[in-house]
């Protein structure tokens, strides 16, 4: 069974799926009943990832009450069913939000009248080439499990180096011209991402980088481009990336173009500004950034700005006409923020040890981690 209404490629949901909440209209997935036998068992991987926090896409729309743990158990009907589910993830990682939201640890579940058993595997899988990263894994954990901050000794081997400031500088610096997208940087706010972005650029990419986005930039997709009107449109034959992706921008058709989007309600329309370039995951086909999500400090869109680009984004009624390209939302891609990293890899990642609160916490352990 799914969960929900609306799946991340569908907008066809009808009216039945608009509600108005807090002055604006919010599109939402509802949550469907369940039609899994009563004796079903679910198995869930990286429960680590699965947080009860409010969750809302980038374009302003969200799936059930937006809290993906209540959803699910409320789905399930678990405790009131005879169906189980088996959560399987790592304890140690970044939390999302508090231990008491997070599905995968005993707090929520008992909050929510479950009769759970936790059990711990101490055994790690170990591959020779990555030996020096699980050894400092292990480090990490281990004062974790103990509550233990005072010192964390970590040392070079397989898979890890260990660097000063300085030769990080010109370790990162090869790396991102040879291996551009193999390469990430991993910080801990959305503000030195934005730091490193705005110091790698001219590094690689010379004098084109005084442009918003030139020739070789590199970007990770947000709200990625989807499909248009029956599949009939030009703009949907090379569409083939999704959120998370990450691409290198061949060339730059303007800087500076404006759609004025209006709204039901709103007496003038709002301006979305974009940028036109084109991609080789995208072949011929153009891909119009969002200027203000490219550039912005905060994470999320303004509530205007969102609704506008969902309206604009919207496919034509008449599918005939559904030959335009929809803006998307992108950032640079050179950096993330560990949070937005969970789940993903890239061959050669640059961790900067840097934090802004104490280092003798649980909070940089379990963000070094």
């Amino acid at each position: 069974s799914h969960l929900y209404a609306l799946t991340e490629d569908s907008d066809e949901i009808g009216e039945a799926g608009v509600r108005q909440e807090h002055g604006r209209r919010v599109k939402i997935g509802e949550l469907q009943p369940c039609r899994d036998s009563e004796d079903c068992v679910y198995l869930i991987d990286e429960a680590h990832l699965i947080g009860n926090d409010l969750f809302e896409m980038a374009d302003g729309s969200r799936f059930g009450s937006g809290r993906l743990a209540n959803d699910f158990f409320d789905f399930a009907e678990i405790p009131k069913s005879e169906r189980q589910v088996i959560l399987f993830g790592d304890t140690y990682q970044l939390l999302r939000g508090g231990k008491e939201s997070m599905p995968l640890f005993g707090d929520y579940q008992r909050k929510r009248g479950m009769t759970s058993i936790e059990l711990h595997l101490s055994e790690m899988y170990e591959v020779r080439e990555r030996a020096g990263i699980l050894s400092a894994v292990r480090a990490i954990g281990e004062s974790i499990a103990k509550g233990e901050y005072a010192e964390l000794n970590l040392v070079s081997g397989d898979g890890l180096c260990v660097v000063s400031r300085d030769a990080a500088s010109n370790m990162v610096q090869e790396y991102y011209r040879d291996r551009l997208m193999k390469s990430w940087f991993i910080a801990q706010s959305h503000k030195q991402t934005m730091r490193f972005n705005h110091w790698i650029r001219p590094r690689i990419l010379a004098a084109s980088s005084e442009a918003v986005v030139a020739s070789g930039d590199l970007l990770e997709a947000h709200l990625a481009p989807k499909p248009q009107g029956n599949g009939q449109s030009p703009f949907n034959e090379a569409i083939s990336i999704v959120s998370g992706d990450r691409v290198i921008v061949e060339s730059v058709q303007s800087q500076d173009a404006v759609v004025h989007q209006s709204l039901n309600g709103r007496p003038d329309p709002i301006p979305l500004a974009y940028m036109h370039v084109h991609c080789s995951q995208l072949r011929e086909v153009p891909l119009l950034i969002l200027s203000e999500f490219l550039l912005a400090v905060k994470p999320e869109l303004e509530p205007d700005v969102s609704i506008a680009l969902r309206v604009h984004n919207a496919p034509e009624k008449d599918e005939r006409n559904a030959t335009k390209p929809p803006i998307s939302l992108f950032r640079y891609g050179y950096a993330s923020t560990a949070h937005h990293a969970q789940g993903m890899a890239q061959p050669f990642c640059f961790v900067d040890a840097s934090y802004e609160g104490s280092r003798h916490s649980e909070g940089y352990f379990r963000w070094l981690y």
